[in-house]
């Protein structure tokens, strides 16, 4: 049996899907990652309190920035959920014909994460979620990047995220605009991640 319903209605031109990101457009990450960790941690009496509080607030935190970008073109947008960031930028990447090009160190991350994926609280999303993007992703990091980031530390990219922000892909006249917008909308972490470009080779290049 298949069930659903139509909870609302959206004109076509205006719909934001997975499957429009156009080479030149920017990437925005509106909420830090970390909340696999975070909760891996704290599942096991771990994790520092503050560090928990940043992660409720985050997920509680509804991504509600459609108002605020009525006058963006959003090209094409996802929401990071269970399959982390690289299983949904691949998805998107994928539905786009494109490759998308994420710089590691411009990754927000929730206080705490990195100390935790460094103990090595994982779930098995991290372990799925890693052999799922493994033939989709080429990492192209540079010595110096190797050793500020360590294998532990990469894992953030295969994080799952409960109630995650959102990747959008936005022309890149439009980016400073838009990520003010959505800075003023009350998502400060909201960064600039990277870019989109023709496809070549696999879908998402981390590089740094």
């Amino acid at each position: 049996k298949l069930g659903f319903s139509v909870s609302g209605f959206v004109e076509k031109n205006r719909a934001w899907t997975n499957a429009g990101a156009k080479p030149g457009d920017k990437l925005i990450l509106t909420k830090p990652l970390g909340t696999g960790t975070l909760t891996a941690a704290l599942k096991k009496d771990a994790a520092k309190e503050e560090w928990i509080r940043g992660a409720i607030q985050s997920m509680t935190t509804i991504n509600d920035v459609i108002d605020s970008l009525r006058e963006i073109d959003i090209h094409s947008a996802t929401d990071i959920t269970g399959f982390g960031l690289s299983g949904h930028a691949t998805q998107m990447a994928l539905a786009s014909d494109c490759e998308f090009h994420i710089e590691l160190n411009s990754l927000p991350c929730l206080e705490g994460a990195k100390e935790c994926l460094e103990k090595g609280f994982l779930t098995r999303a991290h372990t799925t979620n890693g052999t799922y993007t493994s033939e989709k992703t080429k990492w192209d990091l540079s010595k110096e990047v190797l050793e500020q980031w360590p294998d532990w530390k990469r894992k953030i990219v295969l994080d799952p995220q409960t109630s995650g922000g959102l990747l959008l892909s936005i022309p890149e006249a439009q980016t400073a605009r838009a990520l003010s917008k959505i800075q003023e909308a009350g998502f400060k972490s909201a960064s600039v991640i990277g870019s989109v470009l023709p496809k070549k080779g696999k879908e998402v290049i981390i590089y740094g």
